[in-house]
């Protein structure tokens, strides 16, 4: 017979039992069902009286199947050890050879003597099974090609669309419209949910369409209801998927190419792992290596079970037969977890993991928060701060069950840069609260923390004696937030805006439609009611900020800004506005404009990365207790003669930032006093008195405590996962 190829070779006569039957170990049976005894002693020295030429016994681990029973044992003692399995009848053998053709590794012989014909079964597993796959290759890329040409849009159309779903979630999310929502008391759940079962819409026809089209235009299709399901969960899983991405990915061009590039790349080393493994691989190990790669490849992305899926439902590589004919599977076959089963559960679970993550991450994260909270405190020991009386009792009022807002030692850290230090305060009611400060002062850091943006690292804040930390979704019912940046969707009208902050905060029916209505008229609004609020100027789009935040009536209002970009007219009546709603209610401003904070303040805080001064206007203007004088002088000799005039009054100084303003304290002379000195002068027929404005204020406590105006970070959070994702990139 010699050394022929491995495969199962039926031969109808032309061997006769009387001739005698060779099966040479070597080439036929795979060396991994072979122990040799001579191989496994082969490090023992060797006796003198060996001999090299002697054959070494072998034994065979797998069977080796026979009929007429014992016919093997014919050949003599050298294969005593051979393991077989014996048939009763020729027909039995055949039968079982048929069946299980693909797993038998050794093989087997029959004697029909009644037949007058014998076979020869050898393994089938090397070299027959082997070719088998590479021609089914063949044939998807030359017989099939047609076909493949037909069905490739349908392959583009699941890895692309989930991607063109990231795109308008991607800008609500540039935009701070999804920031607005969440902080104006829109659950996390309902976020998701309503952006899912809105995109599964053409999820659904588009499974639909295809099982359809399957359908009619071919019955070579198994399972095509299951397909369908399998379709469904994978847009649905797919589409998480490109929510996920925008996570970590800013602008929704970027979400889109992020969401595409990897399910092309997931696709591509899913289907290379198949094409690579059944042309290389032992085909003994073939099936098995392929499971391992599809559930793995699986857990990675959802296109990995769609794309097994699509191979069962044509019986590609045969995944669907077991010994059988493929015509008549079952459907408890189908649902098996090799099969269809498989896709279907990792679908399931993939959905589960992505919405319980984007809802983890839009509800605070607070496990990672409170775990991150407790390394701080563990590893950050607190630095003693110098003592500062107002700081210190402003501190301690916080706590008091009568503040509607309460800040309480809250600090916000960036790797080792510290944006908010120790931060406490208080705000009652009928109490509007100035934060000033330069640029990076952690202003739009603190506003962020009191609306449970941003998990502060320290400390907690409590809204109407909900903690941001530990209570998130019932501290921001009680509260309104009007961002830095006009955050607004620019597909829907102002009232349209109105409508749904409005149902966010609880209202229904007459009174929403009240609310909507009174707001409109006093914010100037109600002209353009109709008007998209992408056609509004900056100043109205600023209106329609204060008009969401004020919605619902809710206890604290938080405000970051707003006078930017606004004219002075629109500017001062909304300062009337918020001093009419103020009487019940906290209110926290942050702002540069030191006029704004003059206006409506009746508490201000100097913020720079912690509270340098706190307390009523009044009670700074006590603090820092001066006149300011200013002199006209337009050349050096008016400005020398200013300088001994001054000198002559006692406590006088130059300001540091003009050198015809001075500075006169109130306790060393009486504001008459001043006026008959500068009267008895004739050199400066113009002057002004004035006392000393919050702006004033303002730097001195800044030169006191040598602060300098620096842009510390970025306002925006790159959280922790960003950072690693954007690593991976650049490795890739």
């Amino acid at each position: 017979m010699g050394n022929r190829p491995h495969s199962f070779t039926k031969v109808l006569g032309g061997l006769q039992p009387e001739q005698p039957l060779y099966l040479p170990l070597s080439g036929i049976i795979p060396t991994e069902y072979i122990f040799s005894p001579s191989a496994a002693s082969s490090s023992a020295p060797a006796s003198p009286s060996s001999n090299s030429s002697t054959p070494a016994y072998t034994t065979i681990t797998a069977p080796i199947y026979e009929f007429p029973p014992g016919i093997i044992s014919t050949l003599g003692s050298s294969i005593a050890s051979v393991n077989a399995s014996n048939f009763t009848d020729a027909a039995t053998f055949t039968q079982y050879i048929d069946e299980n053709y693909a797993s038998i590794p050794i093989g087997g012989v029959s004697f029909d003597l009644a037949a007058g014909s014998s076979i020869l079964a050898q393994s089938g597993i090397e070299y027959y099974v082997q070719p088998r796959y590479i021609n089914g290759s063949l044939s998807l890329t030359t017989k099939h090609l047609a076909f493949w040409n037909g069905w490739s849009p349908f392959v583009q159309l699941w890895l692309f669309s989930p991607a063109f779903l990231a795109l308008y979630v991607a800008k609500e999310r540039e935009s701070s419209v999804k920031t607005m929502q969440l902080s104006n008391g829109l659950n996390p759940v309902g976020l998701w949910l309503g952006h899912l079962l809105f995109d599964s819409i053409p999820t659904f026809i588009m499974a639909t369409l295809v099982v359809i089209l399957f359908a009619v235009l071919t019955d070579k299709f198994f399972g095509l209801g299951i397909l369908w399901l399998i379709l469904v969960l994978h847009g649905i899983t797919g589409t998480l998927l490109a929510y996920c991405m925008t996570l970590v990915v800013v602008s929704p061009l970027s979400a889109f190419a992020a969401t595409a590039a990897y399910q092309i790349i997931m696709f591509m080393l899913y289907l290379a792992g198949y094409l690579l493994t059944y042309t290389y691989a032992n085909p003994a190990y073939a099936n098995g290596m392929v499971k391992a790669i599809h559930f793995t490849l699986s857990f990675l992305s959802p296109v990995a079970s769609v794309t097994r899926a699509g191979i069962v439902s044509v019986n590609l590589f045969s995944l669907l037969c077991d010994g059988g004919d493929s015509e008549h599977v079952s459907s408890s076959t189908m649902i098996g977890i090799d099969h269809y089963g498989g896709p279907i559960l990792y679908l399931i679970l993939q959905s589960i993991a992505l919405f319980t993550l984007l809802f983890w991450v839009d509800s605070g994260s607070v496990l990672f928060q409170r775990l991150r909270r407790a390394h701080e405190e563990l590893t950050a020991p607190e630095p003693e701060l110098p003592f500062k009386e107002d700081i210190d009792l402003e501190a301690a009022a916080a706590s008091s069950p009568n503040n509607l807002l309460q800040v309480l030692d809250a600090t916000k850290r960036y790797g080792t840069n510290t944006a908010v230090d120790r931060l406490s305060f208080g705000v009652a009611p009928g109490t509007v609260f100035c934060m000033v400060g330069p640029n990076g002062a952690g202003k739009t850091t603190s506003i962020n923390m009191m609306s449970g943006n941003i998990v502060p690292d320290r400390g907690d804040v409590l809204i109407n004696k909900a903690s941001i930390v530990k209570d998130l979704w019932k501290a921001r019912i009680s509260l309104g937030v009007c961002p830095q940046f006009s955050a607004i969707d620019a597909q829907l009208s102002v009232r349209e805006h109105l409508t749904i902050y409005s149902r966010l905060k609880g209202l229904n029916g007459q009174e929403l439609d009240s609310s909507i209505d009174s707001l409109l008229v006093t914010t100037g609004l109600h002209l353009y009611s109709d008007r998209l609020a992408g056609k509004l100027s900056g100043g109205n789009q600023r209106k329609l900020s204060l008009a969401t935040a004020l919605i619902g009536n809710p206890p604290v209002i938080l405000i970051d800004e707003f006078s930017t970009g606004i004219d002075a007219k629109i500017k001062r009546e909304m300062w009337q506005l918020l001093r009419t709603v103020a009487t019940s209610k906290a209110f926290v401003i942050t702002t540069h404009s030191m006029e704004e904070a003059a206006a409506l303040a009746t508490k201000v805080g100097i913020l720079a990365v912690r509270l340098l001064a706190v307390g009523t206007t009044e009670g700074l203007s006590s603090r820092y207790a001066t006149y300011e004088v200013h002199f006209t002088s337009r050349t050096t000799e008016d400005i020398a003669c200013a300088e001994r005039l001054v000198a002559t009054i006692p406590g006088a100084r130059m300001v540091d930032d003009l050198a015809t303003r001075f500075e006169v304290p109130t306790a060393s002379v009486p504001l008459a006093e001043l006026f008959h000195t500068l009267a008895l002068q004739e050199d400066f027929p113009e002057y002004t008195i004035e006392k000393a404005t919050l702006e004033s204020m303002f730097l001195k406590v800044i030169r006191e405590n040598n602060v300098q105006e620096e842009d510390r970070r970025a306002h925006h959070v790159r959280h922790w996962w960003s950072g690693l994702f954007r690593r991976l990139v650049k490795l890739l």
